[in-house]
């Protein structure tokens, strides 16, 4: 740096010291298949370098299942584990194992995965029928109708209150405010119409006129009666005209004679 009696210098070094930090070599081994249900026994090897400490292991067996977590006695250098596949799967798990400890340098970590296959337990077939596979056959439907109907009353319980509100709105309006419904109907006045009603007995505006008795409409039966008289008073007159002429040719005869 500089001042106001000059440059001034300094120096300072730092020793810095490079360890090598031994690695853990760990072999899981190979893929392997096993049957769904059965109990399998997982192995793992490593090595303990003298420089490291503090060992621990995990184990995923990559089905959704809790992992497995320990510490391997002292100077142990394999470690197993049980585990039980409870779903066949067609396609293979994936297992993972980690081995980690502590050095001077800081954690040390070592991790594996390999591929477990599963396949179907025997069925237990009584009679050409298989009872396992209809037995998880039923446990699925019942499952996926579970699912099914949980689905539904979430929906009920969803909309049911905006169900309940359009109903009583549409009350409301039915109610209280009919013409908002009218499909071009007569309107019907209500309670709260204030504008007075046509009294019984006026005439209202643009209505026909009430008919007088000759403007009456006769109905079918009577213009049946009305042909039969006038028949019978037309068959009345024809016999008084052949009377009359029956007699106007006797007294002819008589003048003749």
């Amino acid at each position: 740096g500089s001042g106001e009696g000059g440059i001034v210098e300094g120096s300072d070094s730092m020793l810095i010291t490079v360890k090598s930090v031994p690695p853990i070599s760990l072999f899981a081994g190979e893929n392997r298949t096993v049957e769904e249900g059965e109990d399998v026994d997982f192995t793992a090897s490593f090595t303990r370098p003298e420089e490291l400490r503090n060992f621990e292991y995990r184990w995923d067996f990559g089905d959704g299942s809790a992992t497995v977590q320990g510490t391997p006695e002292e100077g142990a250098t394999r470690v197993t584990v049980q585990h039980t596949y409870q779903v066949y799967h067609p396609e293979p798990y994936t297992a993972t194992v980690t081995v980690s400890a502590i050095s001077e340098a800081g954690p040390v970590t070592a991790m594996e995965s390999f591929r477990v296959y599963t396949t179907q337990a025997e069925s237990f077939v009584v009679g050409e029928w298989n009872v396992t596979g209809t037995a998880k056959a039923a446990v699925r439907s019942l499952t996926v109708l579970a699912q099914g109907v949980t689905i539904f009353l979430i929906w009920v319980l969803v909309f049911t209150p905006v169900i309940l509100i359009l109903v009583g709105v549409y009350w409301l309006v039915r109610r209280y405010f009919p013409n908002l419904l009218s499909t071009g109907s007569p309107r019907r006045p209500g309670p709260w119409d204030t504008r007075q009603q046509p009294r019984q007995g006026t005439q209202r505006s643009g209505a026909f006129p009430p008919l007088t008795e000759t403007e009456q409409p006769v109905s079918r039966q009577d213009d049946s009666a009305a042909t039969v008289e006038a028949g019978e008073a037309s068959a009345s007159v024809g016999d008084e005209a052949q009377t009359e002429t029956e007699q106007g040719e006797g007294q002819e005869g008589r003048r003749e004679t």
